[in-house]
């Protein structure tokens, strides 16, 4: 039987050194970051995060051969509330209640969730005029379309 004798020359064994010092280095790096400045890429990401926008699309107007509107878009407005910051008091519910036109008991409804929640959907200018006039903390209001046939 013939032994094999293999001679590793210095050169090999000091780049397979070097590669696995990097390898440590790099693991030991990426463990740094992920232990020790999770709260600075977690800003770092907030910053850099692209807010969601909805552009309302428009739709034309409908004409008769008189030149007659058949349909058209009216603004409308729902009403959408942050129940982490809305905390009504019971004079408040009651005006809200009554320019919505909502039953209490739905409203009651409403507040026993958790979250942002939508009240009341399509209303027009002059309640939301009417709403932001109350300065309730904690609704909102989120623009939409509605297509109208008068």
């Amino acid at each position: 039987m013939i032994s094999r004798v293999v001679n590793y020359s210095g050169r090999s064994f000091f780049i397979q050194l070097i590669f696995l010092i990097g390898f440590v280095l790099l693991l030991s790096r990426l463990i740094y970051i992920q232990v020790f400045q999770d709260e600075f890429i977690k800003r770092q990401l907030d910053t850099r995060i692209a807010l969601e926008s909805h552009i309302l699309a428009k739709r034309g107007k409908i004409l008769d051969r008189n030149n007659r509107l058949l349909a058209v878009d009216v603004t409308g407005y729902t009403v959408i509330a942050d129940l982490s910051l809305f905390k009504p008091k019971k004079n408040e519910i009651s005006s809200l209640t009554s320019l919505l036109q909502i039953n209490i008991d739905k409203m009651e409804k409403i507040l026993k969730r958790k979250g942002h929640v939508e009240i009341i959907r399509h209303i027009g200018e002059e309640k939301k005029i009417e709403l932001e006039r109350l300065n309730i903390e904690g609704i909102f209001f989120k623009q939409n379309l509605q297509r109208s046939y008068p």
